[in-house]
């Protein structure tokens, strides 16, 4: 890092976030945007925003405050193609990213409206409108469905390995107990037949 950069205010987990995420790595920003006859150079910016909202989820003294005025929730969740170059509100594409990370960003996004003459705190979008939100289908949530289910299906298949080897060395236990058995048998039948042709002698 930068050693002139180091004291800009929270630089740190910045680069922190551009590190550990791949997505936001410059490479992979504009990886499908090189080979476009004009491609859009603010790539960075848009996801510049998405690191900001990145740093608020590691950074306990980070407070995000989201403006909702202006904003068509409705268009948010369908992603409606906006004006200009960037094909899109980059406000919208933040609130979809901090939707897709609530349980992590709860405690550290407030969402504001502005009323009248003053700023007031109102609930998160999707607690208001959960019935509109369950339309929006995020892919992650997808891939990340698919990823648990292979998950769970590979703990599976170990599961039934285990049984079977854990199985398998009853067995073969059991086979030891019943085949030393047998041989205790076989070493104890000759004694008792001795046994009996003695009784017999004296008997007679």
């Amino acid at each position: 890092m930068d050693d002139k950069k180091k004291h800009w205010s929270l630089w740190e987990s910045y680069y922190y976030c551009t590190q550990t995420n791949p997505k936001n790595e410059l490479k992979t920003m504009y990886q499908s945007d090189l080979d476009k006859e004009c491609p859009f150079s603010d790539l960075h910016i848009k996801r510049g925003c998405k690191i900001g909202i990145d740093i608020a989820k590691i950074n306990p003294d980070v407070e995000i405050h989201f403006c909702l005025d202006g904003i068509d929730i409705k268009d948010v969740i369908s992603k409606a193609q906006g004006e200009g170059i960037y094909g899109g509100s980059m406000t919208s594409s933040e609130l979809r990213y901090v939707y897709r990370n609530w349980e992590e960003l709860k405690e550290r996004v407030i969402f504001v409206e502005k009323r009248e003459a003053s700023w007031v705190k109102v609930k998160a979008p999707w607690v208001r409108e959960p019935e509109l939100w369950e339309a929006y289908k995020p892919k992650s949530w997808s891939q990340k469905k698919e990823t648990a289910m292979k998950a769970s299906d590979v703990a599976q298949q170990e599961g039934v390995k285990n049984k079977i080897h854990k199985n398998e060395k009853k067995k073969s236990r059991l086979s030891c107990v019943i085949k030393n058995a047998r041989g205790i048998a076989k070493r104890v039948r000759p004694q008792l037949t001795n046994s009996k042709e003695k009784k017999s002698c004296i008997l007679l």
